[in-house]
């Protein structure tokens, strides 16, 4: 015998079940504590049931998708790069300067001794004179043969003088008429030499001839 199961006792059953879920919660917050329970104003608490396919769909909801693209944190940043320092413009370079030319300078044109130059020169010269004099007077000896017979006479010695006073050499440009008297004058040449040195202004390629008088008298 085929059994027969009838189509109402499936919804009865989870009717039935779902009051007994209902009035297990509702026994549940009546357990709990006053201010949990029981709403402000007094008003007596509700409870909503939610079917299980609705409390489904709210789960599905409440998921997080995961093809959401979470947010990426920023690149750190790079710093950045100095600058390159200007380069310096080099400075341009001097131009040397042009040598200065060489000319030739003249040769100096020899100074005509002046008037007062030609006086100073006179005045030396004729110092020298009286010196050279004075120097041959100290050396010229009267021969006693001639003092004892009393002659006298002049004689004119001519000098070759070089710039140190040497003389290079003499002669009798007149002498006198005693041998005695010339004897003597070359004697003294030969005490006196050397002499003062003559002075520049009066040489003539280095050397120097003068003339110049010896006397022989008694009554000096």
């Amino acid at each position: 015998m085929i059994g027969f199961r009838h189509p109402m006792r499936f919804p009865l059953a989870l009717s039935l079940g779902v009051h007994i879920a209902a009035l297990g919660g509702w026994a549940m917050l009546q357990n709990a504590s006053p201010d949990q329970t029981a709403p402000a104003g007094g008003e007596p608490a509700r409870l909503s049931v939610v079917a299980p396919a609705q409390h489904s769909a709210l789960a599905t909801t409440t998921t997080t998708d995961s093809s959401v693209v979470e947010p990426r944190s920023p690149l750190p940043e790079l710093p950045s790069e100095a600058p390159a320092p200007a380069q310096s413009t080099p400075e341009p370079e001097a131009e040397p300067e042009p040598e200065p030319e060489l000319t030739e300078q003249p040769a100096p044109t020899p100074l005509e001794p002046s008037a007062g130059e030609g006086v100073s020169g006179k005045a030396e010269e004729a110092d020298w004179k009286a010196e050279l004099q004075a120097h041959l007077a100290q050396y010229r000896r009267y021969p006693r043969r001639a003092l004892l017979r009393a002659l006298e006479g002049d004689v004119r010695l001519a000098l070759d003088i070089d710039a140190a006073g040497r003389i290079l050499d003499h002669r009798l440009a007149s002498p006198s008429r005693h041998d005695l008297l010339n004897e003597a004058v070359h004697e003294m040449v030969s005490r006196a030499n050397p002499v003062p040195a003559p002075p520049a202004s009066a040489l003539a390629g280095g050397r120097l001839r003068i003339t110049v008088p010896v006397r022989f008298t008694v009554n000096e």
